[in-house]
């Protein structure tokens, strides 16, 4: 038993290892990419509406990345611990600009769009790659 948890530790620590670094053609060059994944359904069975996910992008996602994001419409399904189906979503893709706080932004949009739409998560998925403009 004790060898069983320690290969899942070590299986978990694992993951944590960095991948060795990208050897990106010219002319792009490295980039991390972020993707928050925000439900539009709330625990009280609206709708966060058009009109104010476009306030939440206008005071919280441009103040936070003002160089520039792509929002997708989506419709992911979820299932929660009393209910599961699918709801309308809103992904957003940013190119992250390498400042030394861009997690710290990410994590206030999160934070900022759970508390405004009382929603139990945001998904933010990072992912390394090549970019270029």
């Amino acid at each position: 038993m004790r060898n069983a948890a320690a290969l899942g530790v070590s299986l978990l620590l694992a993951g944590c290892v960095r991948p060795p670094p990208l050897s990106c053609p010219r002319p792009l060059g490295y980039a991390r990419t972020a993707y928050l994944f925000f439900g539009r359904s709330t625990a009280q069975g609206r709708t966060v509406s058009q009109a104010q996910w476009r306030q939440f992008v206008d005071t919280t996602l441009i103040p936070e990345f003002p160089k520039g994001f792509t929002v997708l419409a989506a419709r992911g399904y979820w299932q929660g611990s009393e209910r599961a189906g699918f709801e309308a979503s809103k992904v957003v893709v940013i190119v992250l600009p390498g400042w030394a706080d861009d997690l710290a932004r990410l994590q206030r949009i999160r934070s900022t769009y759970k508390r405004l739409f009382r929603q139990q998560s945001v998904l933010e998925w990072i992912d390394a790659g090549c970019a270029g403009f």
